[in-house]
């Protein structure tokens, strides 16, 4: 037998490399290390994405309403100022 495959052999049983320790450790201890250090999962950011959809919709709304308001006040204006020349108000 070759040295070379007696070598994979043995790292595929014994993990050699760092990324495997960390992968096997985090595995084993993830949920306790999301518990302690309050590390948000999926459903967090979900539950955050949703919310921001719907700030944006009501900061879409608020724009809408905004620019409708600014329309209908220069309409106003422009009456206001014609009121004013009409009756003579300084």
């Amino acid at each position: 037998m070759k040295i070379s495959t007696r070598i994979q052999a043995i790292s595929v049983t014994h993990p050699l490399s760092m990324n495997r320790k960390l992968d096997q450790y985090l595995s084993e201890h993830l949920p306790d290390l999301m518990d302690e250090y309050k590390i948000a999962d999926r459903t967090d950011i979900h539950d955050l994405d949703r919310k921001f959809e719907g700030y944006e919709k009501r900061m879409d709304d608020l724009e809408l309403w905004r620019t409708e308001f600014d329309q209908r006040l220069s309409t106003d204006r422009t009456r206001m100022d014609r009121l004013k020349v009409k009756y003579g108000v300084k």
